[in-house]
């Protein structure tokens, strides 16, 4: 949970440092440096769902059965 808060806050820093301090150049959507940041953290978010996911269908019986419990 807080990989994806984490996440949502390096995505959405330009506008948050804008809401701040609006005395700051706004560096945001557009520009080339945040380009590839933005697919680092796309990447990021989809390994992360895919690992839990891999880790859940390995571990779906043993989960379910502490489930029950």
């Amino acid at each position: 949970v807080f990989q994806v808060f984490t996440l949502g806050a390096l995505m959405f820093e330009p506008i948050i440092v804008q809401w701040i301090d609006p005395s700051l150049p706004f560096l945001g959507y557009g520009a080339p440096w945040t380009i590839p940041g933005d697919l680092l953290v796309g990447l990021t978010l989809l390994l992360t769902i895919l690992s839990g996911l891999d880790y859940w269908l390995k571990n779906r019986t043993l989960l379910s059965e502490t489930l029950k419990v």
